[in-house]
This record gives C-alpha cells, structure tokens and sequence, in this order.
C-alpha cells in the first residue's frame, strides 16, 4: 500500500504531498483539477516512462517521491537486487531535461528494474484495462494469501519438487535423444551391413574391377 506520495513541478502541480490511510481513497474534483496527474505520478513510481514534456513550465526537472509498506514479497525482491531494506519502501523519480534519475531506497536503479518492482506494488487500471491480468507474473501474487507460513510452507516445497521434476524431465529427455540417435546408427549399420553381405565382395575385386575399366578405356 502507498503511504505517502510527494509530486513536485510535475504538469501544472507546483508541489504538493498525499498522504494516504488503510481503505478506500477517492479522489474528486472537476475536470482539469488534476486528478489525473497524481495517477500518472503513481504510474511513474511503477515504471512508467516518463517524458520531458512533463516538467512544469519554467522548471529544469520534476520529482515524484512514493513511500510503501513493505511485505515479504517486497522484501525479497530488494534482498534478490542488492537492495537496502528499511523500514519503509522509498522511490524516488525525477525527470530532468539533461538526465533524469530513479532511485529505492536512495540506490540508483534502471526503469527495467522499477518496473519489475511496480509489477509487485500495483497496477494502475483505466477503463477497459485488464493488463495485470494478462501478465503471467502477477497469477500467484492475485490469489496467494498474504504473509501465511502455512500457505509459504506448502508454496516453496511445490516449487522445490517442481524444479526437481523439470531437472529430471531434462535428464530423461536427454537419454531419450541419445538412445533415438544411437537406434538411427545401429539401424543404419544394419543396412549397410545387409547391402554389403548380398554383393558378395572378395578379397581384391576392387583392384580387378579397375583393371576391367582399364581394359574397356584402351579398347
């Protein structure tokens, strides 16, 4: 869940801070209000690509803070990149004219990484917009129970029998493979065998065969 969010020169917003309680947050406001500004600020803190066409007018660069709780998921993830864990999740984005800047937890990261990160956060819907459903990353975390050991226990041995089972599977496929090319040799063998034994070959034929041509070639 996001706890705070900091927008500054961003669009038509001059600098403004929201800070967000458990439930339901509902943002109204006519048209033109910026409703939309603080969903897109939330996109980029997801890893969204940003454009410099979004820094307020005047301004060198525009920045968009987020502050989320953490769960081990989260965690994981920061642990698996080298990443400070503290007690809150901190990302920090700005957009800048010469070389804009995306940070957690004050470490410098690429938007490939912010967006694999976003895919764990949230997902941000518009009308019509079933993305996170068709991303196959994101099936277990919309149906797993959150922070349940039960459930964690029973999860991570299904994927340690599973990643035995494809080991295996790989090691039979690869007998398999060997045992149809040896079966392909050994019947190829059998062949030839075959033809060879039904000419009836001898000793030094091949030396009168080439002594017969000789004789056709002067005659």
């Amino acid at each position: 869940m996001i706890l705070k969010l900091h927008v500054k020169n961003f669009a038509i917003i001059d600098d403004i801070t929201l800070e967000f309680n458990n439930g339901m947050t509902v943002l109204t406001g006519q048209t033109g209000a910026g409703k939309s500004l603080i969903i897109d600020s939330i996109s980029l803190l997801l890893g969204k690509r940003s454009d410099t066409d979004m820094i307020r007018y005047g301004e060198e660069k525009a920045i968009i803070e987020g502050y989320f709780d953490l769960n081990k998921e989260i965690k994981a993830f920061l642990a698996n990149n080298d990443i400070e864990d503290n007690e809150v999740l901190h990302i920090y984005r700005d957009i800048s004219k010469n070389k804009s800047t995306v940070k957690i937890n004050g470490q410098n990261v690429s938007i490939q990484l912010l967006k694999s990160l976003g895919n764990i956060l949230g997902d941000v819907h518009v009308q019509n917009d079933t993305f996170r459903l068709f991303t196959k990353e994101n099936y277990i975390s919309l149906i797993d129970p959150i922070d349940n050991d039960d459930y964690t226990k029973i999860y991570n041995n299904y994927q340690l029998n599973y990643y035995k089972y494809l080991d295996s599977y790989k090691k039979y496929d690869s007998i398999l493979k060997t045992s149809k090319t040896a079966q392909g040799k050994l019947e190829y063998y059998e062949f030839a065998y075959k033809e060879i034994s039904e000419n009836d070959f001898h000793e030094n034929e091949d030396n009168e065969l080439i002594e017969k041509a000789d004789r056709k070639s002067v005659v």
